[in-house]
């Protein structure tokens, strides 16, 4: 008995290590929308997605996830930003949302950002796609809890810095 107990705390301390270094984890997203698109109107879509779902989100064309009735959209498990006018400038999708849990159970490791952003572009994959982000939820990527995102004319900036990675 005192084996498997310890075995046990073994195996708890090293999925505490194993999380601590670098697995994905839970952050404040903050998206704000640039001045010079305050009385536009505008959707910032966030999906946690694992490996599987994150290649489906970034070979879909942006004009046709946003399309109206467009299933992946309406299947997904997301987030959505809206600015509409008069709203807020900047909107956070907290790290203690329920939206995290239900993409962590997915075994989410990126965080899909996608906005429908106006004018004319042309489609293309992955983070090609100035209207798309893909960016990894490994803690060992970023400093601190919290991803900054700013909404310009014609495309996405990731405004936190990462850190490297292999």
């Amino acid at each position: 008995m005192i084996d498997r107990t310890r075995h046990a705390r073994w195996l708890i301390l090293l999925a505490a290590l194993v999380a601590g270094c670098g697995g994905p984890r839970a952050y404040d997203v903050e998206v704000t929308l640039d001045e010079s698109l305050a009385s536009t109107s505008i959707a910032v879509d966030i999906i946690g997605a694992n490996a599987s779902l994150a290649e489906t989100l970034s070979e879909v064309s942006v004009n046709e996830y946003f399309s109206p009735g467009n299933r992946l959209r309406a299947g997904v498990d997301r987030k959505t930003l809206r600015f509409v006018g008069d709203s807020e400038e900047t909107q956070t999708l907290e790290r203690d949302d329920p939206i995290w849990d239900t993409w962590m159970d997915k075994g989410a490791t990126q965080l899909i950002v996608v906005a429908n952003l106006l004018g004319s572009f042309d489609d293309r994959t992955g983070s090609a796609d100035d209207r798309r982000l893909i960016l990894p939820l490994a803690s060992d990527r970023w400093r601190g809890r919290e991803i900054r995102i700013t909404v310009r004319e014609g495309f996405l900036d990731l405004t936190s810095r990462m850190r490297e990675g292999d």
